[in-house]
């Protein structure tokens, strides 16, 4: 027989967070890509605590703003082959 358990050793309540998945690293800042109407734009984030889910944003983008939490590298990737082509 066996047996399994979770425990939690401490929690803390924080203002805003957004999923880690969500980020990406971007001219060395960690972002998110929030949605302005139909684009998005990089918000360059002041990161706090973390835990497996979640990192605590202490300053960077309003609570509430829709950003991109799956799959962001695909933006990631779309702004710098953007970039890419304007540097001759």
């Amino acid at each position: 027989m066996t047996v399994q358990g979770n425990v939690v050793v401490d929690t803390r309540e924080v203002k805003m967070a957004v999923k880690s998945s969500g980020l990406q690293a971007f001219r060395d800042f960690n972002v998110v890509f929030a949605q302005v109407g139909e684009t998005y734009e990089v918000r360059m984030l002041e990161l706090g605590l973390k835990d497996d889910e979640y990192v605590e944003v202490l300053g960077g983008i309003k609570p509430n703003t829709d950003y991109v939490s799956e799959n962001s590298f695909l933006i990631k990737a779309d702004i710098e082959k953007s970039a890419a082509s304007h540097d001759h």
